[in-house]
């Protein structure tokens, strides 16, 4: 059971989009699109020399941590499109895909690495970002995309018992989850990274919400803009409700960047 609650725990930090950022490391790792305005981050006269070689070579380094990632995530989504491909075809797109994902790799925008977990959520998209682009040549439109994004996920939640999936949303609501979010809201508002999300902690008036936050900038919606592919991004939004729902924990919003709002809005209620 141990196992099975440290796998649900790696759900977890896949398929949330949320402010979790790790402390910023004093070192040169900022965006190629950044300006060097004499931060002191270790620059040379001339400039930001060694930005590009960090940010690239960071998920070259991870790559076969990524592609790891697209397998088991494969898994969930040929299991979703048993129901309009037979087994080859379905080999024949699962490959593609990896090709496709292999080729994107080093165009992740660079967000920190290690030290910001958003990053993650930024690797997750970026398999269906590369799944997208075989299935659009094979006819499939962002509607279908998003059926396949939204249904491969809520699948993963099925295999775990609802005590076990609360017990692990219910991390959220601890004060020390609570602070750390409060700290990674204002790391974010620093805009080290463009590729970043930029982050606003909305400090509860009432009992409707137990814990909020409002995404002035998404990380998800810049790096698919890139791709000409933001028409999928609300499907990725919507995975904030199958999370929510998946940890038996209320969640309601007014709107998102994705879909023409100024913000994207969360909150949080604890059952």
């Amino acid at each position: 059971m141990k196992l099975a609650f440290q796998k649900l725990l790696s759900i977890f930090s896949i398929i949330t989009v949320f402010v979790s950022c790790a402390t910023v490391q004093k070192k040169s790792n900022v965006s190629t699109n950044a300006k060097c305005e004499g931060c002191g981050l270790g620059c040379s006269d001339n400039g930001c020399f060694s930005i590009h070689k960090v940010e690239v070579n960071y998920y070259i380094s991870k790559e076969k941590e990524l592609m790891n990632s697209f397998n088991e995530t494969s898994k969930y989504i040929s299991k979703v499109m048993e129901k309009d491909y037979d087994k080859l075809k379905i080999r024949e797109i699962v490959n593609n895909s990896r090709n496709e994902f292999e080729k994107i790799i080093p165009q992740i925008p660079y967000i920190g690495g290690d030290s910001n977990s958003l990053t993650e959520d930024l690797i997750f998209p970026a398999i269906y970002l590369a799944y997208y682009r075989v299935l659009k040549k094979e006819g499939k439109d962002s509607h279908y995309m998003g059926e396949l994004i939204i249904n491969s996920v809520e699948i993963r939640f099925k295999p775990y018992p609802l005590w076990l999936r609360r017990a692990v949303g219910n991390k959220m609501f601890t004060r020390r989850s609570i602070e750390k979010t409060k700290e990674n809201a204002l790391q974010s508002q620093e805009m080290i990274w463009p590729g970043n999300w930029v982050t606003v902690y909305v400090e509860p008036t009432d009992d409707s919400f137990d814990i909020g936050w409002d995404n002035l900038e998404c990380g998800i919606l810049k790096f698919f803009k890139d791709f000409d592919a933001e028409e999928i991004v609300p499907y990725f939004c919507q995975l904030d409700y199958v999370q929510a729902k998946g940890y038996d924990m209320i969640f309601f919003r007014k709107g998102t960047l994705a879909n023409g709002n100024e913000k994207c809005d969360f909150r949080y209620k604890k059952k």
